[in-house]
């Protein structure tokens, strides 16, 4: 798996010289900041795959890699997740980019600056999983703005799943590390609803990988799991909205 930290975007983006660019986003909520963001984001990933198919070439040897490593790529099945605006990029990718073969919408709006995303209106023939937070999921806000459209336009295979009783939060690194009986910390209670929610953390975490892998396992390795048609009877937090 390959993570990327976007320049200027991301709290902080250490280069291999030393280098550390902090983040330099002083509007994040504009529509020409969340436009350039959404756009800086899938150049990362296109580049991203360019070093992917470079690598498995046998060509980036350049860059200091463990041993063994070009071998475990292949270039023809790859796969793209992310949180936020990271599910709102990973959709733009999969749009966009051929060789993005399926995608995975963590609790991201789908949005292009402050307008619905082109997938909203225009949809894709490849496979998008999105799993959102029950916060988002019952905002009429976003049914109005974009979910109500996504659902009108044809596309390839396409799931939106519901956890309930979580949060934005509750997709990040959080719901590991804060104890269940440790209400929301104070600085996720901001606009937006930033929140970890009442559900029981290991079991929002069981959920959330078990989706992915399936997705993933599915799309990219043929190994067809019943899971993604039907999750609630294994993942009880879940209902699909539509």
């Amino acid at each position: 798996m390959i993570s990327i930290d976007h320049t200027g975007d991301a709290l902080a983006t250490v280069f291999p010289d030393g280098r550390v660019v902090p983040q330099r986003m002083t509007d994040s909520y504009s529509d020409a900041t969340l436009r350039k963001a959404i756009d800086a984001r899938v150049a990362d990933a296109r580049f991203v795959i360019d070093f992917v198919e470079s690598l498995a070439r046998g060509e980036a040897k350049e860059v200091p890699l463990p041993e063994g490593l070009a071998d475990a790529v292949d270039p023809s099945r790859i796969g793209m997740f992310g949180h936020s605006m990271g599910g709102a990029s990973t959709a733009e990718v999969l749009r966009t980019e051929p060789r993005l073969d399926a995608g995975v919408n963590l609790d991201g709006a789908l949005f292009y600056g402050t307008a619905p995303s082109p997938i909203v209106t225009e949809g894709t023939t490849r496979p998008l999983l999105s799993v959102i937070s029950s916060l988002h999921a019952d905002s009429p806000e976003g049914r109005e703005r974009f979910w109500d459209q996504y659902f009108r336009t044809p596309r390839g295979w396409s799931r939106v799943y519901a956890i309930a009783d979580t949060g934005h939060a509750s997709f990040t690194d959080a719901e590991h590390f804060v104890p269940q009986s440790v209400p929301d910390l104070p600085a996720f209670q901001i606009p937006g609803g930033l929140s970890l929610g009442t559900a029981p953390r290991q079991e929002v975490t069981r959920t959330i990988d078990g989706l992915i892998t399936a997705m993933f396992d599915r799309h990219l390795k043929d190994r067809q799991d019943p899971v993604l048609e039907n999750p609630t009877p294994r993942y009880p937090l879940v209902r699909e909205v539509r």
